[in-house]
């Protein structure tokens, strides 16, 4: 086949019939070609969503178009989403707890273990275990041991509603809400 070269492994002698040959040059030209209009669709339909939400978004309440005409329905939507800065609500942790605002804590913690022999690895892991559980044991808290992070969940709607109340105050970027759109196209019947 002219202008056409094979990606062949060094070394290696292939014995293809040019049927086989054929067949693999029509369905990787055809691949190819597929590959390459579903990418610059893609890309137009990502740009066409943007603009249906900036529509959405600079017309308050509008929230879709539905055409018997062309069978369609588009539903434009959006949700909050609600992004606690951790380290800030560490530093109210007492008034949050004091308040039952928190639903639990997470922890989790690593460690470079190359400083001990690999054969002990896992006693020494073993033994931070123990020695956690049983210091939560003398405190009192029941526990799940999972890998040690900090990562605090809170109650929401409580917390929402103590902020509003203003019997707490968190400190500036606590919290962050982000809004996210979702355009949702089907036929309509």
């Amino acid at each position: 086949m002219p202008n056409v070269q094979l990606k062949v492994e060094p070394g290696t002698k292939l014995k293809l019939t040019l049927r086989t040959l054929e067949l693999f040059y029509n369905i990787a030209q055809t691949f190819n070609r597929r590959h390459w209009k579903i990418d610059r669709m893609c890309k137009r339909q990502e740009e066409r969503k943007e603009e249906i939400i900036n529509i959405a978004k600079t017309n308050n309440g509008l929230r879709g178009i539905i055409s018997e005409k062309d069978n369609f329905d588009l539903t434009v939507s959006r949700s909050v989403h609600n992004v606690f800065d951790q380290n800030k609500l560490q530093k109210r942790l007492d008034v949050l707890n004091s308040m039952g605002l928190i639903r639990n804590i997470s922890m989790s913690f690593s460690f470079c273990p190359t400083a001990m022999p690999e054969e002990h690895l896992l006693e020494k892991i073993q033994e931070i275990e123990r020695i956690i559980k049983k210091d939560l044991i003398k405190m009192g808290v029941f526990y799940e041991l999972v890998p040690m992070e900090i990562n605090i969940k809170v109650d929401e709607k409580s917390l929402n509603k103590e902020i509003d109340n203003k019997k707490i105050k968190l400190l500036p970027g606590t919290k962050k809400s982000e809004i996210i759109w979702k355009v949702l196209p089907k036929k309509h019947h």
